[in-house]
């Protein structure tokens, strides 16, 4: 992690996607919430549509608000959580300060109590660092696609550096926030399109 803010050999392209998902963050739910409330409000008009081969509406205000639904249930825990990306972390003396959807999160370094994990994808891993001490807490995020080469996430840790052994423990607890997410995923998911009217 840089001491001083992001720079631009950290890459510029890197923080001007992170910024760009962190707007997006913040815009997503609203959209959807409106959309959502929207397509409810007009199922009477769009209700006459005809239907395609599998049985679905031809309208596409409902399926819009299924696409934003699904897409901000996916996203649901780096939207109501303290996520942040670690592009966007600065590093002030003792403290953390990273910028999450819901506001900037401050930790103090002195003493933080860490937690990793890593969530698989295709061809890149998103790496998740939670950082807990006594007056706040922060999750760091980071995907290796954009690592460079001894890039740390945290002084003490270098994920491109770690062995077998310490990626297949933190892919396990990837897998695990995974599958216990999913279960909520689909919950909101149904809720979202009874609300909507398209079930």
């Amino acid at each position: 992690m840089d001491d001083d803010a992001p720079q631009e050999d950290r890459g510029s392209a890197r923080v001007v996607v992170a910024r760009a998902l962190l707007v997006l963050g913040r815009v997503l739910p609203v959209v959807t919430i409106a959309v959502l409330v929207w397509s409810h409000k007009t199922q009477d008009a769009w209700g006459t549509a005809p239907l395609d081969e599998s049985g679905f509406t031809t309208a596409w205000l409902p399926g819009l608000a299924g696409v934003l639904l699904f897409a901000t249930c996916l996203v649901l825990p780096v939207i109501l959580l303290p996520v942040g990306s670690s592009a966007l972390a600065v590093r002030e003396g003792g403290r953390l300060s990273v910028p999450t959807v819901l506001g900037r999160r401050t930790v103090e370094l002195a003493g933080v109590a860490t937690w990793r994990a890593m969530l698989p994808g295709r061809g890149s891993d998103t790496h998740l660092v939670l950082l807990r001490s006594r007056r706040g807490w922060a999750i760091l995020s980071g995907s290796n696609l954009w690592f460079d080469d001894g890039f740390r996430m945290l002084d003490d840790h270098d994920f491109q550096r770690s062995g077998r052994h310490e990626r297949l423990r933190l892919a396990a607890r990837g897998w695990l926030l995974i599958v216990l997410w999913m279960p909520m995923f689909f919950v909101l998911f149904g809720l979202g399109l009874e609300l909507a009217g398209t079930v």
